[in-house]
Protein backbone atom coordinates (compact mmCIF):
# COMPACT_ATOMS: atom_id res chain seq x y z
CA UNK A 1 0.00 0.00 0.00
CA UNK A 2 2.68 2.56 0.72
CA UNK A 3 4.58 1.99 -2.20
CA UNK A 4 1.69 2.43 -4.58
CA UNK A 5 0.74 5.40 -2.31
CA UNK A 6 4.33 6.89 -2.83
CA UNK A 7 5.10 5.77 -6.21
CA UNK A 8 8.06 4.15 -5.01
CA UNK A 9 9.27 1.54 -7.21
CA UNK A 10 5.47 1.07 -8.74
CA UNK A 11 3.37 3.39 -10.32
CA UNK A 12 1.62 5.59 -7.57
CA UNK A 13 -1.91 5.01 -7.25
CA UNK A 14 -4.40 6.20 -4.24
CA UNK A 15 -7.02 2.81 -5.50
CA UNK A 16 -3.76 0.73 -5.58
CA UNK A 17 -2.80 1.92 -2.40
CA UNK A 18 -6.19 1.63 -1.03
CA UNK A 19 -7.11 -1.54 -1.96
CA UNK A 20 -3.65 -3.27 -0.41
CA UNK A 21 -4.19 -1.15 2.96
CA UNK A 22 -7.27 -2.35 3.37
CA UNK A 23 -6.38 -5.92 2.91
CA UNK A 24 -3.24 -5.09 5.50
CA UNK A 25 -5.93 -4.11 8.11
CA UNK A 26 -8.52 -6.50 7.57
CA UNK A 27 -5.44 -8.61 8.02
CA UNK A 28 -4.81 -7.30 11.98
CA UNK A 29 -1.83 -5.21 10.76
CA UNK A 30 -2.15 -1.94 12.38
CA UNK A 31 0.24 0.00 10.76
CA UNK A 32 -2.03 -0.60 7.77
CA UNK A 33 -5.13 0.17 9.83
CA UNK A 34 -3.38 3.60 10.43
CA UNK A 35 -2.21 4.23 6.81
CA UNK A 36 -5.28 3.47 5.53
CA UNK A 37 -7.05 5.70 8.04
CA UNK A 38 -4.46 8.75 6.56
CA UNK A 39 -5.38 7.59 3.45
CA UNK A 40 -9.06 8.02 3.59
CA UNK A 41 -9.23 11.36 5.38
CA UNK A 42 -6.88 13.10 2.90
CA UNK A 43 -10.16 12.65 0.75
CA UNK A 44 -11.62 15.63 2.88
CA UNK A 45 -14.68 14.25 2.48
CA UNK A 46 -17.56 13.02 4.86
CA UNK A 47 -17.00 9.54 3.30
CA UNK A 48 -13.35 9.27 3.55
CA UNK A 49 -13.43 10.64 7.65
CA UNK A 50 -15.78 8.11 8.33
CA UNK A 51 -13.69 5.53 6.75
CA UNK A 52 -10.69 6.88 8.51
CA UNK A 53 -12.49 7.00 11.49
CA UNK A 54 -13.28 2.74 11.25
CA UNK A 55 -9.73 2.25 10.02
CA UNK A 56 -8.12 4.20 13.14
CA UNK A 57 -10.71 2.22 15.50
CA UNK A 58 -9.23 -0.98 14.26
CA UNK A 59 -5.67 0.38 14.67
CA UNK A 60 -6.50 1.04 18.07
CA UNK A 61 -7.94 -2.39 18.82
CA UNK A 62 -4.91 -4.21 17.54
CA UNK A 63 -2.82 -1.43 19.82
CA UNK A 64 -1.45 0.23 17.56
CA UNK A 65 -0.10 4.12 19.22
CA UNK A 66 -0.42 5.73 16.24
CA UNK A 67 -3.71 4.48 15.16
CA UNK A 68 -5.15 5.67 18.52
CA UNK A 69 -3.59 8.86 18.75
CA UNK A 70 -5.12 9.53 15.55
CA UNK A 71 -8.57 8.11 16.75
CA UNK A 72 -8.19 10.61 19.40
CA UNK A 73 -7.46 13.29 17.50
CA UNK A 74 -10.73 12.93 15.23
CA UNK A 75 -12.95 12.13 18.61
CA UNK A 76 -11.94 15.62 20.34
CA UNK A 77 -11.79 17.74 16.51
CA UNK A 78 -15.81 15.84 16.31
CA UNK A 79 -14.48 15.02 12.59
CA UNK A 80 -17.03 13.12 10.70
CA UNK A 81 -17.95 11.74 14.22
CA UNK A 82 -20.29 13.42 16.93
CA UNK A 83 -17.25 14.79 19.18
CA UNK A 84 -16.40 12.90 22.12
CA UNK A 85 -13.50 14.56 24.67
CA UNK A 86 -13.65 11.62 27.36
CA UNK A 87 -13.38 8.94 24.31
CA UNK A 88 -10.37 10.95 22.92
CA UNK A 89 -8.71 11.28 26.39
CA UNK A 90 -9.00 7.10 26.69
CA UNK A 91 -7.41 6.77 23.43
CA UNK A 92 -4.30 9.38 23.96
CA UNK A 93 -3.97 7.79 27.26
CA UNK A 94 -4.17 4.40 25.14
CA UNK A 95 -1.75 5.44 22.59
CA UNK A 96 0.89 7.10 24.70
CA UNK A 97 0.86 3.77 27.21
CA UNK A 98 1.71 2.34 23.59
CA UNK A 99 4.56 4.28 23.52
CA UNK A 100 3.67 6.55 20.73
CA UNK A 101 5.45 10.15 21.36
CA UNK A 102 2.57 11.86 19.66
CA UNK A 103 -0.46 10.38 21.87
CA UNK A 104 1.47 11.31 24.79
CA UNK A 105 2.24 14.80 23.95
CA UNK A 106 -1.16 15.17 23.16
CA UNK A 107 -2.31 14.09 26.66
CA UNK A 108 0.10 16.70 27.98
CA UNK A 109 -0.79 19.37 25.89
CA UNK A 110 -4.59 18.69 27.50
CA UNK A 111 -2.90 18.33 30.57
CA UNK A 112 -1.64 21.77 30.51
CA UNK A 113 -4.84 23.64 30.88
CA UNK A 114 -7.24 20.76 31.76
CA UNK A 115 -10.42 20.10 29.67
CA UNK A 116 -13.29 21.18 31.59
CA UNK A 117 -15.30 17.09 32.19
CA UNK A 118 -12.69 15.32 30.86
CA UNK A 119 -9.02 16.12 33.08
CA UNK A 120 -7.99 18.89 35.19
CA UNK A 121 -5.05 20.90 34.49
CA UNK A 122 -1.77 19.13 36.21
CA UNK A 123 1.12 21.06 35.02
CA UNK A 124 3.86 18.93 36.45
CA UNK A 125 2.40 15.64 34.24
CA UNK A 126 2.17 17.62 31.81
CA UNK A 127 5.67 18.84 31.57
CA UNK A 128 6.67 15.25 32.23
CA UNK A 129 4.50 13.89 29.09
CA UNK A 130 5.70 16.73 27.01
CA UNK A 131 9.40 16.37 27.98
CA UNK A 132 9.29 12.38 27.13
CA UNK A 133 6.95 13.31 24.05
CA UNK A 134 10.22 15.71 22.49
CA UNK A 135 13.15 13.66 23.42
CA UNK A 136 11.12 10.94 21.64
CA UNK A 137 11.20 13.34 18.55
CA UNK A 138 7.45 14.84 18.18
CA UNK A 139 8.20 17.73 17.16
CA UNK A 140 4.58 18.94 17.97
CA UNK A 141 5.52 18.53 21.81
CA UNK A 142 8.51 20.35 21.49
CA UNK A 143 6.91 23.42 20.11
CA UNK A 144 4.40 23.11 23.16
CA UNK A 145 7.67 22.70 25.65
CA UNK A 146 8.68 26.19 23.59
CA UNK A 147 6.08 28.05 23.69
CA UNK A 148 5.30 27.58 27.26
CA UNK A 149 8.75 28.52 27.73
CA UNK A 150 8.45 32.08 26.14
CA UNK A 151 5.35 32.20 27.97
CA UNK A 152 6.99 32.48 31.81
CA UNK A 153 9.10 35.32 33.34
CA UNK A 154 11.68 36.01 31.40
CA UNK A 155 15.68 34.64 32.60
CA UNK A 156 17.44 36.41 35.07
CA UNK A 157 20.36 38.34 33.07
CA UNK A 158 23.46 36.43 33.13
CA UNK A 159 25.69 37.82 35.32
CA UNK A 160 28.27 40.52 34.05
CA UNK A 161 25.45 41.87 31.42
CA UNK A 162 24.34 44.58 33.62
Amino acid sequence: GELHRDGRGVRRSAEAAEEHLRRACALDDGRGCDLLGDLLVGRGTGEGRAGAYDAWRRGCELDHGPSCTSLAGQLLAGLGVPEAPMAAWRRYEQACGLGDPAGCGALGFLLLDGRPGVVAADRPRAERLLRGACRARDAFSCRVLSDRAMEGPPPAPLAGTR
